[in-house]
């Protein structure tokens, strides 16, 4: 392991989700006073997620063969040009094409990056390593929202967006000045199954697709509806809606534990768990009466997608060195970002036709299904896990 480079991509994926966690939390509130409805916000969510299904079945293979930093630096350098220009945004419809935009560059971005630390993994100790990089995303992720909250309510909406491109564009300096790419594997047999339709082929990746489907729709659903459902329904300032999307933070730092027990229980066991921990929170949320029960439901849900991501690695990276690891990124990304982008429309479309409560229930239901169906094939295909 390269731990020069290892901590490089970790300073950049922090930063980077720094400035997303930022921006994301108060972009509907942003939007609801342009006059946005709930399925409006459901399409700027899911602009970015859309947008990035385009690119992403090629970025990946073409990581592969070009190399990684070159799509890495062109997504950090287009996206605080799209966070800027939001604080110029007139219209609902500025915001879509300006997340669209920053979907794009997301679409470079994670599975190129996520393919560079995987190119440096020792057999074995995928898990440990794949934690430590969640770490990263999700701890910025986290730390962001309390910090773009407080900027709101100690400033206004356009600082946030100014502040954001400043930090978002520091992280594009340190990737192009410092990073570097270790040797790629170039196997007879990876280059026979590289691609995105070689690792269709693979059974594994199939059923990781259906699994991160189902686990972004309540990513995404949640990062749209719960400041909603803080702010409309329980009154809660936007500093204080920072504060409960923060908890992320400290409980994403167990992932370098979770992604060690990941590689030494059985990847499956601890997507089941962290899953169930997702549908049971997702049926809480709605319950929340206030400030701390907000909080806990929402620390439920982060401890859940502790237990899973760097389970779900484990299976990626494994399969990647034999499919391609940018195909294989690619193919699990882009899953995920199409459930981030069905989701928020989804829950809004329903959340328009009756109650935030049957929105949140609705997408608890369907990631139970999914948790089973992927339980039940990959029980099948790795009986050991």
């Amino acid at each position: 392991m390269n731990i020069a480079t290892f901590t490089i991509i970790a300073i950049s994926l922090f930063i980077a989700m720094l400035s997303h966690g930022l921006v994301m939390p108060l972009l509907p509130l942003y939007a609801t006073s342009l006059g946005a409805n709930s399925l409006e916000l459901g399409f700027i969510a899911a602009g970015s997620s859309f947008a990035s299904l385009f690119l992403m079945p090629f970025i990946g293979a073409w990581s592969d063969r070009y190399g990684r930093k070159i799509f890495i630096c062109i997504a950090l350098f287009l996206t605080p040009i799209a966070i800027l220009l939001m604080s110029l945004a007139t219209s609902t419809t500025d915001l879509i094409v300006l997340r669209c935009l920053q979907g794009i560059a997301m679409s470079m971005l994670f599975p190129t990056t996520q393919a560079l630390l995987a190119d440096m993994i020792p057999p074995g100790q995928e898990g440990k390593w794949m934690g430590y990089f969640n770490m990263a995303v999700w701890g910025g992720l986290g730390l962001g929202p309390v910090i773009g909250g407080a900027i709101n309510d100690l400033l206004n909406m356009a600082a946030v967006f100014y502040i954001t491109s400043a930090v978002m564009f520091l992280s594009f300096l340190v990737a192009l000045i410092f990073l570097s790419e270790p040797p790629r594997s170039n196997t007879k047999t990876q280059k026979k199954l590289s691609g995105i339709r070689g690792s269709l082929q693979n059974k594994t990746l199939r059923n990781i697709a259906v699994l991160q489907l189902v686990l972004g729709l309540g990513m995404g659903a949640s990062l749209v509806f719960l400041p909603i459902l803080g702010n409309i329904n329980l009154a809660l300032t936007t500093t204080m809606i920072g504060i409960i999307l923060a908890v992320r933070t400290p409980i994403s730092m167990i992932q370098s534990w979770t992604g060690k027990m990941a590689d030494r229980w059985g990847a499956l066991r601890l997507i089941i768990i962290g899953g169930a921990l997702n549908v049971i929170a997702f049926v809480l949320l709605p319950w929340s009466i206030g400030f701390w029960t907000l909080l806990i439901f929402h620390a439920l849900l982060s401890l859940g997608t502790a237990l899973t991501q760097p389970a779900i690695a484990v299976y990626v990276v494994k399969e990647g060195r034999f499919s391609g690891m940018g195909s294989a990124m690619s193919i699990s990304m882009m899953a995920t970002q199409l459930g981030m982008g069905i989701g928020p429309i989804l829950m809004g479309r329903i959340t328009d036709y009756s109650t935030i409560s049957i929105g949140f229930n609705s997408i608890a239901g369907l990631s139970l299904i999914g948790l089973i169906l992927f339980a039940w094939n990959m029980h099948k295909h790795h009986p050991t896990d």
